[in-house]
């Protein structure tokens, strides 16, 4: 009885994520997307407004060519606003 308002208060907090985890959920949905190759989520790493992608060096030049197209895919989806991709 007594634990009622505890629970009730860390409800709260249940659904609370990472800040950079949106983002590299969205760039890993991306990549699958327009190139058609799965990336761990722990391969992407966000520093500084600079998405950085720890892959195979022919996904990373794929994932360059659409550099543009990334960073305004995740500009719409999080609304947060990323410099260049690594």
């Amino acid at each position: 009885m007594a634990l009622d308002p505890l629970n009730s208060f860390f409800s709260r907090f249940k659904n609370i994520t990472l800040p950079d985890e949106s983002v590299r959920k969205s760039v890993c949905g991306f990549i699958l997307q327009k190139i058609g190759v799965e990336v761990s989520f722990k391969d992407i790493s966000i520093k500084n407004g600079i998405i950085h992608i720890n892959t195979k060096p022919t996904i990373k030049n794929e994932v360059f060519m659409r550099k543009k197209e990334l960073l305004l895919f995740v500009k719409k989806e999080t609304k947060k606003e990323f410099f260049d991709v690594r």
